[in-house]
């Protein structure tokens, strides 16, 4: 991959830049990009005015499907509605003065809550959410049983060369979802698209901010909190959200909660895996892109069932297993490009360097143990895209009892040889991976 980022270190370019846009003279004294998040390169750049963030798109990754324009234009819709939202300056569209598209917006107060997220402060999330949907309703109500059918069609889609060819359990429960879609009437609002402690800011105890709105659309309110029930396992209690939401808004939005939830488990699984795809295929260096393909995608995956199937920890398959073997090819390659970023990471003195190094290690450890081979019968380990379609098929029948224990004990068995990884970054949540 070939790096376009050294040039955002000429600070007198920078300056000028920086000046022209605010209308003054500004010098740029520092620049340096944020160790957090997988989707977007965030930059902290500090000037003789005051401190900025710059947010510029990824040259590769698994959100490369968004726009910083329509991110952009969403932040600047809300700065009025009285959340913490950040203020944003100014944007430039791809081959505009830093090469690929960017946006300037104010520098907030306060750090990621990290272990600090507990019940209050995810009360509190579902009181924002339920305050951004509030302000942000559009036209009519809509139905969900036409809107949802699509959401799933377009999800199958994005992701059928990954996720969906890959882990038949996500077939399964995709199969599960299909099955019992809500249908329920729903007001449009405006998403966040990515709630959770993970893209908030704590300052002396409240939150200062909210940030990423990358994934930002027009949806149904449940597609937002479904995504703040992924965040906060770990962390904090799904139903804390719940209570906060209905404290300010009706409790219409949360009667299919454990759909919408294991909506959201499906869609960050497919994110992660296309985001190993895009490191296999050279579009970036980001370590933490297969660290989530292994431990952010098997995690999901087993939530989901819980949450789908209420009891999949009590499923014990009772049949002899064996290593359904995979590309050789693409193991190979793999492994010779976490050898190469590694290579080039050790050259690099810098904080950021040092902890993708590490994450490197654990990550090649992992597939070195086979952290990526399923275990599954004989009789079922062929065609793995082709067994989650009869996983699916069966999840439609209410017939799928049996392939249910099949399936969750096969991501069970790859967890336990992710030793290190899960160590690293936290076996108990499924958002430790990603950050």
């Amino acid at each position: 991959m070939v790096d376009d980022s050294s040039f955002l270190a000429d600070l007198p370019t920078l300056s000028r830049l920086f000046s022209s846009r605010l209308g003054r003279s500004v010098t740029v004294t520092e620049i340096r990009r944020s160790n957090m998040g997988n989707g977007q390169e965030t930059w902290f750049v500090d000037t003789t005015l005051r401190p900025f963030v710059l947010r510029r798109s990824a040259a590769g990754g698994p959100l490369t499907w968004t726009s910083r324009a329509t991110e952009f234009q969403a932040l600047s819709s809300l700065q009025e509605i009285g959340l913490p939202i950040p203020r944003v300056l100014w944007q430039e569209p791809d081959d505009g003065s830093l090469k690929r598209a960017y946006f300037v917006m104010e520098h907030l107060p306060g750090k990621p809550p990290a272990r600090q997220f507990d019940d209050n402060m995810a009360f509190k999330l579902g009181q924002m959410l339920a305050q951004l949907h509030q302000n942000t309703c559009f036209g009519a109500q809509a139905e969900a049983h036409t809107y949802l059918p699509t959401k799933l069609a377009e999800t199958l889609e994005k992701y059928a060369t990954t996720l969906f060819a890959e882990e038949p359990l996500a077939l399964a429960l995709f199969g599960w979802l299909e099955s019992h879609v809500p249908r329920q009437a729903f007001q449009t609002v405006r998403l966040w698209g990515d709630p959770g402690p993970h893209n908030m800011l704590i300052s002396d105890g409240q939150v200062s901010g909210l940030l990423d709105w990358e994934m930002t659309s027009l949806g149904h309110p449940g597609e937002d909190l479904g995504s703040a029930r992924w965040s906060v396992l770990g962390f904090a209690s799904t139903q804390n959200i719940d209570l906060g939401y209905t404290s300010l808004a009706t409790a219409t939005a949360i009667q299919d909660g454990d759909w919408f939830e294991v909506l959201a488990h499906l869609i960050r699984a497919g994110q992660a895996l296309d985001g190993t795809a895009a490191f296999l295929r050279s579009e970036t260096d980001e370590v933490t892109l297969p660290a989530m393909g292994l431990g952010l995608v098997t995690a999901n995956l087993l939530r989901a069932a819980t949450v789908a199937w209420q009891q999949p920890e009590s499923i014990a398959a009772k049949t002899s297993f064996s290593s359904v073997q995979t590309d050789t090819i693409n193991d190979e390659k793999i492994i010779n490009r976490l050898a190469e970023v590694s290579a080039r990471l050790a050259m690099m003195q810098d904080n950021r360097s040092t902890v993708r190094q590490r994450i490197t290690e654990v990550v090649q450890l992992a597939y070195q143990n086979g952290a990526h081979q399923h275990s599954l019968p004989r009789e079922n380990s062929g065609d793995l895209h082709n067994l989650g379609q009869v996983a699916r098929a069966q999840e439609m029948s209410g017939q799928s009892l049996e392939l249910r224990r099949i399936l969750v004990d096969d991501v069970r068995s790859r967890r336990s040889r992710m030793g290190d990884l899960l160590r690293y970054f936290g076996a108990t949540t499924s958002t430790s991976v990603a950050k």
